[in-house]
């Protein structure tokens, strides 16, 4: 015996059409991937496992079935539409998507018409275009993913983000995403050593060439107190680093500030002549 999972009321082409371009900017390119692979699948039908694997997906039929669930919530949030309930009274979602087949085989899936129709509309596919089972892609390993990422650097990110965003952790380059990680520590500890470097160099400047003083020199030390500031604001663990680079930092202004004013270096201080506190201080400007 057969058992079929069909709307009483279906959504037509035009608000398949609105509903999913309203919902796109919410899709991951893995969710995207599901409903293009199964329209590419012969006669539009696929089992959750087997949608799977044309998508190169971890997680098999219960990953797909979120997937799926999830889209269809949005979808009909959009568009005001009710699918049809269980038995315990939660909708079935997917049902917007396809017609539900239950057979002693397994669970198939048929898409909706006017949801190829839509799909087709929208060019997110391509009319006629059917993947036989031997073109579909390879399921996304942290061995191909490690690979991507030293073919197409943006992809690699945007899947990466994608299997995070999913919960495929298995897949992850686990690798190269901690190397990532690590190196954008490394940058915004740069950016605060680069900033305060060149904010201490126009505080010497001014401090010690006053006759030669400007409005641009003014501004470089607004500009840099202010992305100093606001790198402490977005990440506050970066305030002690600035202390205690604070001192390295100075020499090489002291040494920077020299060869741009043709002064001896001796002419400013070992030390520095303003402290940590004093640098940000808005209202601070050496004598």
């Amino acid at each position: 015996m057969v058992y079929i999972y069909n709307l009483r009321e279906k959504p037509v082409t035009a608000e398949y059409v609105a509903g999913l371009s309203a919902i796109r900017s919410r899709m991951s390119e893995t969710q995207l991937r599901l409903l293009q692979e199964q329209y590419h699948a012969p006669n539009h039908k696929v089992t959750a496992p087997q949608l799977a694997e044309r998508a190169g997906v971890n997680g098999g039929y219960r990953f797909v079935n979120s997937q799926y669930g999830k889209l269809g919530r949005w979808f009909c949030e959009e568009i005001g539409f009710k699918p049809d309930k269980r038995r315990d009274g939660t909708y079935r979602w997917w049902t917007v998507w396809s017609v539900g087949y239950e057979t002693p085989e397994g669970f198939l899936w048929e898409m909706l018409p006017e949801v190829a129709q839509a799909l087709e509309l929208l060019g997110w596919v391509t009319p006629d275009d059917v993947r036989l089972p031997e073109e579909v892609p390879a399921p996304i390993t942290a061995n191909n993913l490690s690979n991507l990422y030293e073919q197409d650097y943006y992809l690699w990110l945007e899947t990466t983000a994608s299997l995070l965003q999913e919960g495929q952790l298995s897949a992850l380059d686990v690798a190269n995403l901690l190397e990532e990680i690590e190196d954008m520590g490394r940058s915004e500890k740069r950016a605060v050593y680069s900033n305060l470097k060149i904010l201490l160099i126009h505080l010497l400047k001014y401090s010690y060439q006053s006759e030669k003083r400007s409005n641009s020199w003014l501004a470089s030390i607004v500009e840099h107190r202010q992305r100093l500031k606001k790198a402490f604001k977005e990440s506050p663990s970066l305030q002690p680093y600035f202390t205690e680079i604070f001192n390295e930092c100075y020499q090489d202004a002291r040494e920077l500030a020299a060869a741009e004013t043709r002064l001896e270096i001796n002419a400013f201080p070992v030390e520095p002549p303003f402290t940590p506190e004093e640098t940000l201080n808005s209202s601070y400007l050496p004598d």
